[in-house]
């Protein structure tokens, strides 16, 4: 077998190639691999974006569910047109329900909430007070005609005891 002359620039040259090969495959396999993480820190970031708003969105859903109901039963209380414990008992816990800081934090509805809030509890203790100044306007209105009747009562009286005295009954002093 003949001896080989350029074996020795065979096996540099060999060495050059599986050296740039494999820089080359760490390069392609490193640029792969950054590429595809960039975009998953990315992508969970934007995922837990993603659940705020969701979560913030449900908590909204709940607000609007207690708003609505606090509606109608103040329209109900004004119906019935005196306060019952219990109505207003079922006011208070929506109320309260609202008033939970998961509703008035957040970037989208967090300063709405709060004063929807602000203008419904104003607006529950107003009607109460409504509702209570109605029932005291009767109870002023039953006084009134009592006072009436009651005068007219003092009047006839008087006209009796003027009669009697006229009459000779009685004798002014």
């Amino acid at each position: 077998m003949k001896h080989v002359l350029n074996a020795r620039e065979r096996n540099h040259a060999l060495m050059v190639f599986v050296l740039s090969f494999i820089v080359t495959v760490a390069l392609i396999v490193s640029a792969v691999f950054f590429l595809t993480l960039v975009p998953e820190n990315e992508n969970t970031a934007l995922r837990e974006e993603i659940k705020s708003f969701e979560l913030q969105e449900f908590e909204q859903k709940e607000f609007i569910d207690a708003m609505e109901k606090i509606q109608e039963l103040t329209d109900s209380l004004q119906k019935i047109g005196e306060i019952n414990p219990l109505v207003k008992s079922s006011i208070e816990q929506h109320l309260r329900d609202m008033n939970q800081p998961g509703h008035k934090e957040g970037d989208l509805y967090g300063t709405t909430n709060t004063n929807i809030f602000n203008f419904l509890y104003d607006y529950t203790v107003m009607n109460e007070q409504i509702i209570s100044l109605k029932e005291k306007q009767s109870r002023v209105e039953y006084l009134e005609e009592e006072l009436r009747k009651f005068k007219d009562k003092v009047d006839e009286l008087n006209r009796d005891l003027d009669f009697h005295r006229k009459g000779g009954n009685l004798s002014a002093r």
